[in-house]
C-alpha cells in the first residue's frame, strides 16, 4: 500500500503568519516569490489518450494514535476523530480526521498547534496524527514608562516562555491589564529563531496614573447655602501593583462651617474582578435650622467591603460583593441654650450584586442591588434621650430597634433611538421596619427627583422614575477634524434634554405631624456642555408638579454642575 503523507513545513508557515498577523493587529508584508518568466507559446502537442484512473485506495481504520500532545484533553481528541474511524477508508477520510483535530485545538483557542500526518504504512488499522505545538519562546516588554515590567509580565501568565498559549485565556488577561485607561497593552507575535516556536512583545502605551478633579454644584439641602464644592485626588499604581488611593473633599465655599467632609478610599484589584476597598468618611456639618435653633453633626464612617467577579458572558459583566459598615455619628439640636445629643453607634452589612450588559443595538442596561441588615442586637446600647435612658434607635426614630433589613435597587437603561438616546431609570427600596434617617431612601435634588431639594423627602419604602430623551451631539465640531472656529474646535459635546421624574416615599408609624407618603413629580429641559474634552457642564431647568416639605407645586429650580477632570 502506498505510504499515507502530508507536508507539514508550508502548512506550519501558513498557520504561524495568520496568528501573528491575527494577534499583532499590525499590516502583514506579505513577500512574493517572483512572477514566472514569459516565455513564446510551445507547439502543440498530440495529447495521448487519457489512461483509466487507478482505483482509491481503501484500509481500514480502527485506531488513531495522536502524538505530541500536551494541552487538548483526551475527550476533545477523542470527539473530533472518532467520526472518522471505520472500514474502506481513504486518504480523503484520514485528511478529513487531521483537519478535524486541528480545528479542534484552533477552537479551544490553541491558535499555533497544527496536525500533521506523517509519511506511515498504515498497520493493523492505526493512523497516526502528529501534533506541533508552537511555544513562546521569548516574552518581551516594551515602551512601559510608569508600570512595571515585570507586573505586566505577571498579569499575562499565559504567554509565558516556554508555554502553549490557549489565546481564548490571553484575550481574557489583557482585557484585564487594559481596565485602566492608563495603560494599553499592545501583543505583537514573531517567528521564533527555532522551529514551533514565537516570539512575544507586549508593547506598552502608558501615562501617569495620577488623576484629579474638581466639581461645583448646587444640590443643597434645606437650611443649607445653595453651593458646594468637591475636591478628588487619585492615585491608581502604588506599590506598581495597581492599587488605587483616592482623597476626596467636600465643603460649603459660601460657609464651611455648614458643611464639611473628608473620604479616603482604596483599592487592591486582582485578576477576575476580584478586589478589595476600604473607606474612611468623616463628616462635619452645623446648620441653622430657625434662629434659635441649630442641628450639629459630626460623624465617621469606616468601611470594609469584599468583591467577587463573576464569569462575564459576551457583552454580560457582573460581581458579587459583601461588605460592613461601621458608622458612629453624633448629632446634636441646640434650642437656645439647651443641648439635646442623639449619638448612634451601629455597623450594618451588605450583600450586592451590580453589573452591566451591552446589548446588540447598543443598549446598555446596569444595575445595583443591594440588601443590607442591621444586625442590631450586636449593638444594643442605651442613650440619653433626654427623657431618660433609651436604645440608641428608638431615640433617633420611634419604633426602630437596629434589627432592620431593606433591599435597594438601582436599573438604568441606555437605549439608542435612531441618533437620539432614551434613558431610563427605576429604584427604589423595601424595608422590614422602621429605619433611621441616614437609611432611609431619600427623594428630591440633581441625582433623581430634579425640581426640588437634596433629599427633601425621605420614607422606608421608596420608589422612584425617571424617562429622559437626549438629542444627538449638537456640536458643530461632531465628527469634524477641521472646524472652521477655534471655540467649536474645543466643544466636544453639546446635547439637550428633555425629562419627566417622579416618586413616592411611604414611611412605618408616622408621627401626628408626618405625612404617612409623600409624591414628587417634576417635568423639565437640560443641557450638557463638554469643552476640552475635560470641562463638563450640566444644566437642569426643572417644573415641580407636586408640593413637598419645602418646595411648592409649579415651582422652577435649577440644578447646575459644572465639574473638571485632570
Amino acid at each position: 500500500m502506498k505510504p499515507l503523507s502530508s507536508a507539514p513545513s508550508w502548512r506550519a508557515q501558513a498557520v504561524a503568519c495568520f496568528v501573528l498577523g491575527l494577534l499583532s493587529g499590525a499590516n502583514a508584508q506579505t513577500v512574493k516569490p517572483d512572477a514566472p518568466q514569459a516565455h513564446e507559446p510551445a507547439r502543440a502537442l498530440p495529447t495521448p489518450a487519457a489512461a483509466p484512473e487507478a482505483p482509491t485506495p481503501a484500509f481500514d481504520v480502527l485506531e488513531f494514535v495522536v502524538e505530541g500532545n500536551t494541552v487538548l484533553s483526551d475527550e476533545a481528541i477523542e470527539k473530533a476523530v472518532t467520526p472518522f474511524l471505520g472500514e474502506r477508508k481513504t486518504f480523503a477520510n484520514v485528511e478529513a480526521a487531521r483537519i478535524a483535530l486541528e480545528k479542534a485545538y484552533q477552537d479551544a483557542g490553541f491558535l499555533t498547534v497544527f496536525v500533521d500526518l506523517p509519511e506511515q504504512e498504515v498497520s493493523q488499522g492505526v493512523v497516526t496524527l502528529n501534533v506541533q505545538e508552537g511555544r513562546v519562546e521569548r516574552l518581551a516588554v516594551t515602551g512601559s514608562r510608569y508600570y512595571s515590567q515585570g507586573y505586566i509580565r505577571s498579569r499575562v501568565p499565559e504567554l509565558a516562555e516556554g508555554k502553549v498559549p490557549n489565546f481564548n485565556v490571553v484575550q481574557a488577561q489583557l482585557a484585564e491589564v487594559n481596565r485602566t485607561d492608563d495603560r494599553r497593552v499592545q501583543p505583537v507575535l514573531r517567528p521564533g529563531r527555532t522551529p514551533n516556536s514565537a516570539e512575544v512583545e507586549l508593547k506598552v502605551t502608558d501615562q501617569a496614573p495620577v488623576h484629579a478633579s474638581l466639581e461645583l454644584n448646587n444640590n443643597h439641602a434645606q437650611f443649607s447655602k445653595p453651593w458646594r464644592l468637591t475636591a478628588s485626588a487619585r492615585y491608581d499604581n502604588l506599590f506598581q501593583r495597581d492599587h488605587s488611593m483616592q482623597l476626596i473633599a467636600i465643603t460649603n465655599p459660601q460657609n464651611p462651617s455648614q458643611s464639611k467632609a473628608l473620604g479616603l478610599s482604596y483599592i487592591v484589584p486582582e485578576p477576575g474582578g476580584d478586589g478589595w476597598q476600604a473607606t474612611a468618611l468623616w463628616s462635619d456639618s452645623q446648620i441653622e435650622a430657625f434662629s434659635s435653633v441649630s442641628i450639629l453633626g459630626r460623624g465617621a464612617t469606616f468601611s470594609l467591603k469584599r468583591q467577587w467577579g463573576l464569569p462575564s458572558a459576551g457583552a454580560l459583566s457582573h460581581v458579587m460583593t459583601f461588605g460592613a459598615d461601621y458608622k458612629n455619628m453624633k448629632e446634636s439640636v441646640l434650642v437656645g441654650s439647651d443641648k439635646v445629643a442623639t449619638p448612634i453607634r451601629y455597623m450594618p452589612l451588605t450583600l450586592g450584586y451590580n453589573g452591566s450588559w451591552v446589548q446588540e443595538d447598543a443598549a446598555v442596561l446596569s444595575w445595583t442591588n443591594n440588601v443590607v441588615f442591621g444586625v442590631g442586637s450586636l449593638f444594643k446600647h442605651d442613650v440619653d434621650c433626654g427623657f431618660g435612658p433609651q436604645d440608641q434607635f428608638s431615640c433617633k426614630r420611634q419604633g426602630a430597634d437596629g434589627g432592620f433589613a431593606y433591599y435597594r435597587v438601582d436599573l438604568r437603561q441606555s437605549q439608542p433611538v435612531g441618533r437620539w438616546n432614551l434613558g431610563l431609570r427605576l429604584g427604589g427600596q423595601v424595608a422590614t421596619q422602621a429605619v433611621i434617617g441616614v437609611e432611609q431612601y431619600a427623594l428630591g435634588g440633581s441625582d433623581n427627583i430634579r425640581g426640588y431639594l437634596s433629599s427633601e423627602v425621605a420614607g422606608d419604602h421608596g420608589v422612584m422614575g425617571s424617562v429622559q430623551i437626549n438629542t444627538p451631539n449638537l456640536s458643530p465640531s461632531a465628527g469634524k477634524a477641521d472646524a472652521v472656529d477655534s471655540f467649536w474646535r474645543r466643544l466636544d459635546e453639546l446635547t439637550a434634554y428633555a425629562f419627566v421624574d417622579a416618586g413616592q416615599i411611604r414611611v412605618f408609624n408616622p408621627s401626628a405631624d408626618q405625612a404617612g407618603r409623600q409624591s414628587l413629580a417634576s417635568i423639565g429641559v437640560g443641557v450638557k456642555l463638554k469643552v476640552y474634552k475635560d470641562w463638563t457642564l450640566n444644566s437642569d431647568l426643572a417644573h415641580a408638579l407636586r408640593a413637598a416639605t419645602t418646595t411648592r407645586a409649579n415651582d422652577n429650580r435649577v440644578h447646575v454642575r459644572l465639574s473638571a477632570d485632570f
